[in-house]
């Protein structure tokens, strides 16, 4: 017996072009679109496809550059600690974490402030004395950052707004409570609409991007029960 092909199924027969056209195993004549063929995609909706993926890919990994290099919450056992201790927002204590220290316990300024919150000695001081506590290391990340949800809250309590007391964290409260009975520095007594050092000026407008940026990536963390 004459055999050409063997099929899958093992049984052995004749097998001619008309067998292969009908099961697409040989192009039609014509060259004809034959029932069961498949359509081709379209180009431009694999082109859309291409465009969605690298959008979702760009948005994705600018979110993981951002969160690991420029807005992390690097000791958020410690921030959340003392977050819930005083009732400092979460999102401000990174925030001025951050722009204090980028997150670098060992740092000393000039001026001698200390760890991830730059707590001036004399402040500690202070700090320590409403606390109770009698001995402190400032460069111990969970005390540094306690001593400044602290003084945060403090700060927020005495002047009552956010951006106020943030501009008496960095400029010192006895400058702020000057600024504020000057016009051209506050129109309310209350709020400051300007602050004379440049240096505190700019430290305010990275507080606000902080702000920003941390409630955007981080929306766990929103204190929703807090407005700052």
């Amino acid at each position: 017996m004459s055999m050409k092909f063997v099929y899958k199924n093992g049984r052995k027969s004749d097998r001619t072009d008309k067998v292969e056209e009908s099961q697409g195993t040989l192009p039609n004549k014509n060259n004809q679109p034959q029932k069961g063929d498949k359509k081709p995609v379209k180009p431009v909706i694999l082109i859309i496809v291409l465009i969605a993926g690298l959008l979702f890919a760009a948005v994705f990994t600018g979110s993981c550059i951002e969160r690991t290099f420029f807005y992390p919450t690097e000791y958020k056992k410690e921030v959340i600690a003392a977050s819930d201790r005083f009732g400092t927002d979460r999102i401000l204590i990174f925030s001025v974490i951050n722009a204090e220290s980028g997150f670098d316990k060992n740092t000393v300024s000039k001026k001698g402030a200390a760890g991830l919150m730059q707590i001036m000695p004399e402040t500690a001081v202070f700090i320590a004395g409403k606390l109770g506590i009698k001995s402190y290391d400032l460069f111990d990340p969970g005390t540094n950052i306690l001593f400044g949800a602290y003084y945060l809250k403090y700060l927020l309590s005495r002047f009552g707004d956010t951006i106020t007391a943030v501009a008496a964290y960095n400029a010192g409260e006895g400058n702020v409570a000057k600024w504020l009975k000057v016009k051209e520095y506050s129109a309310d007594g209350t709020t400051l609409k300007s602050v004379p050092y440049p240096e505190t000026s700019a430290y305010i407008e990275k507080i606000k991007k902080s702000l920003k940026k941390y409630k955007k990536l981080y929306p766990s963390l929103v204190d929703k029960r807090k407005k700052i």
